[in-house]
């Protein structure tokens, strides 16, 4: 079946999961960054969705919280796509939190939906399920 011209512009733009940090620095939002967030932080996709979602949608959430959560996840996304690009790492959650702190609304935004569209565990299995 033959893709349409728009799914065909889509694939040459963006690649589902893929984000680029404005520094350049890629993100991969896959089964390999819920790999290395449980990895490295213990937390399993469903309590980091779980625990991200019961701080956001508090009446006035942490905010120090938050930048974890993201924090934790970004880093993730940057080693699972680092490593499956075969590149050293070269940063660590310092480094990613002081260019997460450094985004303005707007790439906060692009940031945020490009994380939950594809952060479900659903998602990076195929399923294409996002949870809201």
């Amino acid at each position: 079946m033959p893709l349409t011209n728009l799914n065909n512009e889509r694939m040459k733009t963006e690649q589902l999961g893929y984000y680029k940090l404005p520094n350049g620095m890629m993100m991969h939002f896959s089964i390999n960054s819920w790999y290395e967030l449980e990895k490295d932080t213990g937390l399993s996709p469903q309590l980091f969705l779980q625990e991200f979602g019961e701080e956001s949608g508090r009446k006035e959430p942490n905010e120090f919280i938050l930048l974890d959560l993201v924090t934790d996840y970004v880093f993730a996304a940057c080693k699972a796509y680092d490593l499956e690009e075969g590149n050293e790492i070269t940063y660590n959650r310092y480094k990613i939190r002081d260019i997460l702190v450094s985004l303005d609304g707007q790439q906060l935004r692009d940031l945020n939906n490009s994380m939950l569209s594809s952060s479900t565990i659903e998602t990076s299995l195929g399923k294409r399920m996002v949870v809201k």
